[in-house]
């Protein structure tokens, strides 16, 4: 089996060096191009370009709303009454308050 294998000529130390300097050449473009991409992305990141895409405009997440209030800020909304509660529940109407 090994004679069925080709035989490659062998390589002058010249074609050698130049092998190496493309290879070098090939990975310095490589990571070139990874570091203008990942600036490029960080950079519209930041500015905020990707969510002022119009594909993005109706997404519920791509705009902070404006009126956000976290919870421990928040004041507690007083609780609902027992009748307030069946009303919720079902099709029972609220009694009005009187001013007694």
């Amino acid at each position: 089996m090994a004679a069925d294998a080709p035989q490659y000529p062998a390589r002058t130390p010249e074609e050698l060096a130049a092998q190496k300097r493309r290879n070098v050449w090939l990975a310095l473009l490589l990571v070139a191009f990874l570091v203008l991409a990942f600036v490029i992305t960080i950079t519209r990141i930041r500015d905020g370009i990707y969510w002022s895409m119009p594909e993005h405009e109706s997404d519920i997440v791509s705009k902070p709303d404006p009126n956000f209030v976290p919870f421990d800020d928040r004041e507690a909304e007083p609780p609902l009454s027992e009748a307030a509660e069946a009303a919720t529940e079902g099709d029972a109407e609220v009694p009005e308050a009187s001013d007694e």
